[in-house]
């Protein structure tokens, strides 16, 4: 678990996963009280077969896995493998504990954590939160019509892009994974932004929060309480 039920990594691996194409979509299935939900998956895996990383999966996904018998994936439509999982209820309550635990030593109140406004969970809008940030996705070009992002881009995934990568952090090759505490206005602007996981690398930390300043928004209050949000930004260097 990353930073939170809305920030979540699947790990699989075992005879009969298969290898996947790094840094590709693909869907999870989850078959649970006869019914079977989709979701979107950022896959990645290790240098060795069998192993499967999903990366940030949504946390309709966490909230779903709670009452899973079994995880399918599939690509374009084709099962790719199947795996039963009938211990899911028990490690879902290990994750709660662990998430809770969390919480309480950032110093975060959970009645008062708030999360991007969701787009249709069959989608990859599905995605709540920033996710993975690719440094070898600089190298697209510009699009012919000169179009460029919204200053406040509507989708969590459009809040940091590739283009934000730190140049000295390019210049070192450095990466990491980095979680931050929001403090979110009644209008939904971001104001105050607290590093609780640091990626080991200041220029990493100081953008994740510089952006997320700048572009995250989430739903609007009537309440004048500030709320809290938590996300999870991973600063990926390509592997030559």
């Amino acid at each position: 678990m990353g930073g939170g039920p809305e920030q979540f990594d699947l790990v699989m691996f075992g005879e009969g996963v298969p290898k996947v194409r790094p840094g590709s979509y693909y869907w999870l299935d989850l078959a649970a009280r006869g019914q079977s939900r989709g979701f979107a998956a950022l896959a990645g895996s290790a240098k060795s077969g069998g192993v499967l990383a999903a990366r940030d999966l949504s946390g309709r996904f966490l909230a779903e896995l709670g009452t899973a018998q079994r995880i399918a994936m599939s690509v374009k439509g084709r099962p790719v493998f199947g795996v039963d999982v009938p211990e899911a209820v028990d490690a879902f309550r290990a994750l709660q504990a662990c998430y809770a635990g969390l919480l309480q030593e950032w110093k975060v109140d959970p009645a008062r954590v708030v999360a991007p406004a969701l787009g249709p969970a069959t989608s990859f809008s599905d995605y709540p939160n920033p996710g993975s940030v690719f440094a070898q996705l600089l190298i697209l070009p510009t699009p012919p019509d000169g179009s460029r992002l919204p200053v406040v881009p509507r989708a969590p995934t459009d809040w940091i892009g590739s283009l934000d990568y730190p140049s000295e952090a390019l210049r070192q090759e450095r990466g990491g994974t980095v979680v931050v505490v929001l403090s979110v206005d009644p209008s939904g602007a971001v104001g105050d932004c607290r590093v609780v996981v640091t990626s080991q690398f200041a220029p990493l930390d100081e953008q994740t929060c510089k952006q997320m300043r700048a572009r995250a928004r989430y739903p609007k209050s009537d309440s004048p309480t500030l709320r809290q949000a938590i996300e999870r930004v991973r600063w990926v260097m390509p592997r030559l």
